[in-house]
C-alpha cells in the first residue's frame, strides 16, 4: 500500500497572513485568480470554500509559493487543538512546522461561520502539486 503523502509548511509572516484575510473579507475578492498586492509581492487566490465537518480553507500562491490557510490541519504545535492536529485529510497529511506559533481569526471572511481560529503555512509550490496534483481542485 502506497504511504499518505505528507507535506510540511512552513511559517509565514503574521502581517501577511492579516493583509490576506482582509482581502477574504471583500466579498468582490472571494473568486479565484483575484490578486492582492501586499509590500511589493502579488497574492494570487488558487483555491478558496470549506470542507467537510465545518472547516475552511484559502490558497494563495506568490512566487514560486503556496500559502495555506486553514482551521484543520494534520498535525501542529497547538498540541490542545483537536482540529488542527486532525491526521490525514483527504489522504494527505497538511503538516504545520512546529515553527508556527500564531493563529488568526476568521471573522467573516468568505462568508465562513465566525469565529474561526485558522493557521497559515507556506510550501513550495511544487512540493504542493507533486503530493496533491497541480489541479487546485483538489487542494483541501
Amino acid at each position: 500500500m502506497k504511504p499518505e503523502p505528507s507535506i510540511t509548511f512552513k511559517p509565514v509572516n503574521d502581517h501577511v497572513i492579516s493583509a490576506l484575510l482582509k482581502f477574504l473579507r471583500r466579498k468582490s475578492h472571494r473568486d479565484r485568480g483575484k490578486t492582492t498586492e501586499f509590500r511589493g509581492k502579488t497574492y494570487t487566490l488558487e483555491n478558496v470554500g470549506h470542507g467537510a465537518r465545518r472547516t475552511i480553507y484559502a490558497y494563495f500562491s506568490v512566487d514560486d509559493s503556496v500559502i495555506r490557510i486553514s482551521d484543520l490541519w494534520s498535525k501542529s504545535a497547538f498540541t490542545l487543538s483537536e482540529k488542527l492536529n486532525q491526521g490525514a485529510i483527504g489522504g494527505v497529511h497538511y503538516v504545520l512546522s512546529d515553527e508556527v506559533d500564531s493563529r488568526h481569526a476568521t471573522h467573516y471572511c468568505n462568508g465562513w461561520p465566525s469565529p474561526r481560529w485558522a493557521a497559515a503555512g507556506m510550501v513550495a509550490r511544487s512540493t504542493l502539486s507533486a503530493s496533491v496534483g497541480e489541479s487546485t481542485d483538489t487542494w483541501h
